[in-house]
């Protein structure tokens, strides 16, 4: 007689087992664990009851209860492979809980992204000091690898993003040289953007060629240049009709006539690197209708002695400032001493008059007057 064991083989059949064999799973753990708590307890009133013979007994039989417990699901699975049926994957307490491990696969790693070109956008060719522009990239958001930016002659700030794969820049200088390349790196590519500053710059404020300066005027004269350009800036003039005083940071000039302008016509120079702007300006010279001793002694009637004082006055005006002069001839009879502001003047007789009578002369602004003195031998 030949019997089927195929029916094990179903799928509510195997399900069956399993549940059965993870039970035994569990009991051969948890029965004998108690079997023996139970064993311990009777030994312990053996020791105190040696007389006690159904004690013995009971250790015994627990004892061997443990045991055929503990072997049940290694005589199940004897059973089950003897009839053809495969337990290697059912009812295994430890295959279950690792049936269930929810640790995460180890994945490998993706190939690193290779870059097969690379672009630099937004170049904008000229720039002029304080331009800033952002130059972009084709490196795509997945590159992983490193990204440089340089840029050698020292003219620009280059300020990367914070993943590199754009950048700002700003022109700082353009003194020394007209242009400039930054070069991005990424991947062993380059690329690169060429940069030419614009250097040309005017000073903004020249005043109109119809306006004439007066000694004393000031004018401040200014120029485009970027309060970013960090270079530095000269000023000059091809003659000296200003008192020049340039502003802090050098882009500016104030200008102020000096009181007796050497020519009427003056260009002043505003460079920066090899480049420069200028302007013509026109001054008035001080000018007088005329000029006048008001207070000459009277040479038919006056006399002065030697070591006298005599005070001449002139009539110029305060508002004037040009040169101021007073003159001796060549008898050279006074110690002449001009005021502090050279509108009067005092003689003094020297000891031993050379001749009888000397003429004293004021001159300024192209005119003049004179006074004839005569004096005591």
């Amino acid at each position: 007689m030949i019997i089927d064991f195929n029916w094990f083989k179903s799928q509510d059949v195997q399900n069956i087992i399993s549940a059965l064999l993870t039970i035994l799973d569990i009991v051969r753990i948890v029965v004998p664990i108690g079997l023996i708590a139970m064993t311990t307890i009777d030994i312990t009133k053996k020791v105190i009851n040696p007389e006690d013979k159904d004690g013995q007994k009971k250790i015994m039989i627990r004892a061997l209860s443990a045991l055929i417990v503990f072997l049940s699901p290694i005589i199940v699975n004897l059973v089950l492979n003897f009839v053809g049926i495969d337990t290697s994957g059912l009812g295994s307490l430890n295959s279950k809980i690792k049936s269930r491990d929810t640790s995460p696969t180890y994945t490998p790693p993706a190939d690193p992204v290779k870059l097969t070109s690379l672009s630099v956008f937004n170049c904008p060719g000229i720039m002029k000091v304080g331009d800033s522009v952002e130059l972009k990239t084709n490196i795509p958001t997945s590159y992983k690898g490193g990204i440089s930016w340089e840029e050698t002659k020292g003219l620009l700030d280059i300020i990367p993003s914070y993943d590199k794969k754009s950048a700002t820049i700003s022109l700082l200088n353009d003194d020394k040289i007209a242009s400039t390349t930054i070069t991005v790196t990424a991947d062993g590519l380059k690329a690169h953007c060429i940069i030419s500053a614009n250097t040309n710059f005017s000073i903004t404020n020249c005043p109109p060629l119809s306006k004439r300066l007066q000694p004393g005027d000031r004018i401040t004269l200014t120029t485009d240049v970027s309060s970013k350009y960090t270079g530095k800036m000269l000023w000059d003039q091809d003659h000296n009709v200003f008192k020049m005083t340039p502003k802090e940071d050098g882009h500016s000039m104030v200008l102020e006539v000096v009181d007796n302008p050497p020519t009427t016509a003056v260009i002043v120079k505003a460079i920066k690197g090899n480049r420069e702007s200028s302007c013509l300006m026109f001054v008035d010279k001080p000018k007088l209708d005329s000029v006048s001793i008001t207070n000459c002694p009277d040479p038919t009637t006056s006399r002065f002695s030697p070591g006298e004082i005599i005070t001449l006055n002139s009539d110029i005006p305060l508002d004037f400032k040009g040169d101021i002069e007073w003159i001796p001839d060549e008898k050279n009879n006074f110690i002449i001493t001009p005021s502090s502001d050279n509108r009067s003047a005092t003689l003094q007789v020297i000891s031993n008059p050379i001749s009888p009578f000397s003429i004293t002369t004021v001159s300024a602004g192209g005119k003049a007057n004179s006074c004839l003195i005569f004096v005591a031998q």
